[in-house]
């Protein structure tokens, strides 16, 4: 007798149910996308026991026909799709045709419809994937499908199931992730029996947001919107300061279709650039809308991955990355001190107070002035004109680079760690035309031992992304810090952090220039390594002269370097930079290792606290700081500056409970 045979159903069915039902969450998932796909404008979803002894789905939409209920538990079956010409097409959150049957070969499922013009709603009961029962009944037209006890004929499957409360609350994140996805519907979730959260469906994506998140976290949001080519990104990302180090909302969905990916993730941390603290990640929602045909959906049964041409790949990574950038240098200001206090040290907004957002500002009534981008959209449409002027492949619109140039024309070889980012200008008075000050930034053996002086200011400057008054520094605290008076409130800047930021600033430039400065050694350095280290050294070589090293074999083991860059130019810092590029070049890739080096140097070289500062030195790192690109915190994430306003002042001495 062969070895090989067919599978009975009850088996098959078990089968695909592992891989469509992974857990309570896949069901609740399955089933709200397609209330969403029969178009409703109410989706009310309950849950009991973390999922496992209940998930119940009610929809307003357009329903299923008595004549076809009985085909939805027929494996395959589906209204979404009928050749395969239109997987090419797919728009649609469901389209294979498994969700349901997989679902009730291993739980017990009833369900309820009616369409709009059917007298009475039909009904039918499925356990373990045989029907016990079906029927008629009165009932608003829509759908509810209920399903009770999952895993009860699978007893393998539900001892590898998390706690109930484990499961609830990947739930719930799910459900989250969906109702965010669709603003424009208003969902209802509750579980065992109490309300979970309720968003208003008016389709303003804010509103959403502080209704699942909180009105507090939706302050923290502001709006990103930007356009290229086909494709269309919009939506909502996190101040530095909303970033934690375990952070759940960080949300893509591709035309409506909630999915994951880590390249897409990679791409909004580099627009962050140095703005958030080591391994803290920042909240986001964010809608990537291009040609259906461009994406496949069909990669997984779960659906939570889609493919797309290289090309397209490359493009999206670049647009998140700049869209994000330029969204948050829109929105960057100091740190504020009364929200530090608190715990929640967001930089205020950047319009002011009219564009902040308040608990009385949310549902069910909608900001005038939102933006559209918070709003929301569900068509490809061109970024509005407010983001039109930056559309850019690098750089902000204005933006210079060192000596004037571009900074979207720097071609060095390391062009790419300013790509997208805004370049702080390097002497001289600023692009608006603001304060004569010395550069701050030394080479990198000077060690901060003498800061410049910085002469009379001579009306505004540009603060790296908005006009604002020139800060003047008044005294220095516990010799560390500078308490500064702007116009109408004071801030709070940590010297070495902000030393920090510039010299980090100057040594980016330095590195990715197209005509960066090379140090010519009068006496060649001369290396001799270890064999083992001379082999790992040789292999890096044509590394090394991309990054404007001269450096060749000189007999054995022995390696001559007759050039260097000037932020090389100490034979000390060489030797450090080597050592660790053979080290962690391989391990972070060569760009990003350089990035890390550089922040490093910086802040090495940077004044240190307990330091005493004269009033000329303290203008001097002043200006020189609101000259950075992003002034606000140091390359490593950290403030460096603290707002303080008189209201927060009044609420420290609680003369106001507001």
């Amino acid at each position: 007798m062969g070895k090989i045979r067919v599978l009975p159903p009850e088996v098959i069915g078990h089968i695909a149910a592992g891989e469509v039902v992974e857990r309570p969450a896949s069901v609740a998932k399955e089933l709200v996308e397609n209330s969403l796909d029969a178009g409703a404008r109410r989706v009310v979803v309950a849950y009991e026991g973390g999922g496992i002894a209940l998930v119940r789905v009610r929809d307003d939409g357009e329903g299923i026909s008595a004549e076809d209920l009985p085909q939805v538990f027929v494996r395959h079956a589906t209204s979404k799709i009928a050749r395969a010409e239109d997987l090419a097409r797919v728009t649609t959150l469901g389209f294979r045709g498994e969700a349901l049957p997989s679902i009730a070969a291993v739980a017990r499922v009833r369900i309820a419809s009616r369409t709009p013009y059917a007298p009475v709603a039909s009904w039918i009961a499925v356990e373990g994937g045989e029907v016990v029962g079906r029927g008629e009944e009165a009932r608003a037209p829509g759908t509810e499908v209920v399903v009770r006890d999952l895993f009860f004929n699978t007893p393998a499957r539900r001892k590898f199931v998390r706690s109930l409360v484990a499961e609830g609350a990947h739930l719930l994140e799910v459900l989250e992730r969906l109702a965010l996805s669709r603003p424009d519907v208003a969902f209802a979730v509750y579980g065992d029996d109490r309300l979970a959260f309720a968003t208003p469906g008016d389709g303003i994506l804010l509103h959403a947001f502080s209704s699942v998140a909180g009105a507090e976290a939706a302050r923290e949001m502001i709006p990103v919107e930007e356009a290229r080519g086909p494709w269309r990104v919009w939506g909502l990302v996190g101040v530095p300061s909303a970033a934690r180090k375990r952070m759940r909302r960080m949300y893509f969905n591709v035309n409506g279709r909630p999915v994951r990916s880590f390249a897409w993730q990679r791409a909004v941390l580099d627009g962050y650039g140095t703005r958030l603290l080591r391994e803290h990640r920042p909240p986001f929602v964010l809608f990537v809308e291009g040609p259906p045909e461009r994406i496949d959906p069909n990669v997984h049964p779960a659906k939570w991955e889609v493919r797309l041409a290289e090309d397209d790949e490359h493009l999206l990574y670049g647009l998140l990355r700049d869209a994000v950038s330029r969204a948050l240098a829109r929105a960057d200001r100091a740190f504020a001190f009364g929200e530090l206090m608190r715990g929640r040290s967001g930089p205020a907004d950047a319009e002011g107070p009219k564009r902040k957002v308040y608990p009385e500002d949310l549902p069910p009534e909608a900001p005038e002035d939102l933006p559209s981008a918070a709003r929301g959209s569900s068509s490809v449409a061109p970024a509005s004109s407010a983001f039109r002027a930056e559309t850019s492949d690098a750089g902000v619109a204005g933006t210079t680079g060192p000596s004037g140039k571009p900074a979207s024309r720097l071609r060095g070889p390391f062009a790419f760690l300013v790509k997208g980012r805004r370049l702080g200008s390097e002497g001289g008075a600023s692009p608006s035309g603001g304060w004569e000050v010395s550069s701050v930034v030394g080479d990198l053996t000077a060690g901060g031992e003498e800061l410049p002086r910085a002469r009379e200011p001579r009306g505004k400057y540009d603060a790296g992304l908005s006009e604002v008054a020139p800060p003047v520094p008044l005294l220095q605290l516990f010799d560390t810090y500078i308490l500064a008076a702007g116009e109408g409130e004071y801030y709070l800047v940590d010297q070495h952090a902000a030393q920090e930021r510039i010299r980090y600033e100057k040594l980016l430039r330095a590195a990715a220039d197209g005509t960066p400065s090379v140090h010519f050694l009068v006496v060649p350095w001369v290396l001799e390594r270890s064999a083992s280290e001379a082999e790992a050294l040789a292999a890096q070589l044509g590394a090394l002269r991309e990054m404007g090293i001269d450096i060749s074999p000189f007999g054995p083991r022995r390696f001559r370097v007759r050039a260097v860059p000037d932020w090389l130019a100490d034979e000390e810092t060489f030797l450090a930079f080597l050592e660790r590029f053979l080290g962690e070049g391989g391990r972070l890739g060569r760009l990003e290792f350089l990035d890390e080096f550089l922040k490093d140097r910086a802040c090495k070289a940077a004044i240190k606290g307990n330091r005493r500062l004269s009033p000329e030195e303290m203008s001097g790192l002043l200006a020189e700081l609101f000259r950075c690109s992003e002034p606000y915190t140091c390359p490593h994430g950290r403030p460096t500056i603290v707002r303080i306003g008189r209201e927060d002042l009044e609420r420290l001495f609680r003369r106001t409970v507001f």
